[in-house]
């Protein structure tokens, strides 16, 4: 433990004892840039250690937003990576492993705790999962984790399903981004958590809100003050974070038009969380789902209905309990015309609601990944 003393009034002081985690970030708080986690250097890692296709997929988004120069698109990842501040004389910061690090098993942190839960306390596990890696990664595994538990529902608009998690995806994704981004980075022991109950979704990460910040102001217009702010600098380039206090108030609009109460938040001496209630508790029952595997009809009377099955099985596989992006997908069924395999995959199995995007309301994202439906999971089952 480690004592500190707080000035209570002008004529009296006393010792309480505040707790190492909130002394140890606050003392990270009051260090210059260039002594925090973030910015001291990744030792042991180079370029090619990185995962290439993430930082071009963020550089283009970028340059599409307006928050990157067009001539980003054509330099090298080793000038990007300098560009976007992730090195110190040509050796990578700690952050470039946090964003991008391809193998990431030399950090701990870099962890996201899944579980659903039965009923509304932890007392049992329906889905308990881990997954490390960097920002992206976890990313991806917290979004297909939402999508493997949330009640999904879809409707034809025009010539095309949509598709709409029962708490907005936009919400999610932004709490999540969060999270995972203005975390205590420098704890080893540290992680960020999803935990989905019957009647709400919990959020949380190691930290704390920023001085300037209560649990009952935040949802008021205010100015960012990132834990991590090379990290965020980052993600706003690439556009998966704003830098202006804003997202708080996005999730909130999502939720009211969504019919949903708004977002709150709480913290103690450990984590921040934020938690969203569900429309309605809806006890875990896998026949509770709206669709009945009974209508699932899979034929094999003829040997070319079956090479159909087995194709859109394979296709189905490759998508997983973790979501995949197009080229994953391709790669796992040895095809190459990108045209052709989202005419006869991508198409039409989001029309039918087997598959849903991470990015709905933006379509070619570069970003963009495919996750398994209830529904497709059950056609998974019976094929």
């Amino acid at each position: 433990m480690v004592c500190v003393l707080l000035v209570l009034s002008s004529i009296e002081s006393t010792t309480v004892v505040m707790p190492r985690d909130i002394f140890e970030d606050r003392l990270m708080r009051s260090k210059s840039n260039r002594h925090k986690w973030e910015d001291q250097i990744c030792e042991g890692i180079t370029i090619a250690d990185l995962e290439e296709q993430r930082i071009r997929g963020g550089v283009r988004l970028g340059v599409e937003r307006g928050r990157m120069p067009e001539s980003s698109l054509m330099e090298t990842t080793d000038s990007l990576v300098e560009k976007l501040k992730l090195t110190t004389n040509g050796k990578l910061k700690n952050a470039a492993a946090a964003l991008f690090l391809r193998d990431t098993s030399q950090f701990p942190q870099f962890l996201l705790r899944m579980a659903r839960f039965r009923g509304n306390d932890k007392m049992e596990f329906i889905d308990n999962q881990r997954t490390y890696g960097n920002f992206f990664t976890l990313l991806d595994a917290g979004m297909a984790f939402f999508f493997k538990h949330l009640s999904l529902s879809g409707k034809i608009v025009g010539f095309t399903r949509e598709e709409k998690l029962e708490i907005p995806a936009e919400a999610l994704r932004e709490a999540l981004t969060n999270a995972l981004c203005h975390r205590m980075f420098h704890n080893t022991s540290s992680s960020v958590g999803i935990a989905i109950y019957d009647d709400r979704v919990e959020i949380e990460n190691a930290g704390h809100l920023p001085d300037e910040l209560t649990v009952e102001t935040i949802k008021q217009s205010h100015h960012s003050f990132p834990q991590n702010p090379t990290i965020a600098d980052v993600l706003f380039k690439t556009t998966f974070l704003e830098n202006w206090g804003s997202g708080v108030g996005r999730m909130v609009d999502a939720c009211k038009k969504a019919n949903l109460p708004e977002p709150e938040f709480n913290q103690n001496a450990a984590f921040v969380w934020v938690t969203f209630k569900r429309a309605t508790i809806q006890p875990y029952n896998h026949t509770s789902s709206p669709y009945n595997p009974a209508t699932i009809q899979v034929h094999y009377t003829t040997s070319k209905e079956q090479a159909k099955n087995k194709r859109l099985k394979q296709f189905l596989m490759a998508i997983g309990e973790n979501g995949a992006n197009l080229k994953t997908l391709m790669d796992s069924m040895n095809l190459r015309n990108r045209s052709s395999f989202v005419n006869t995959y991508i198409a039409p199995n989001l029309a039918e609601g087997y598959i849903a995007m991470l990015y709905p309301e933006a379509p070619n994202h570069p970003m963009q990944s495919y996750y398994l439906t209830n529904k497709g999971r059950e056609l998974l089952e019976h094929l």
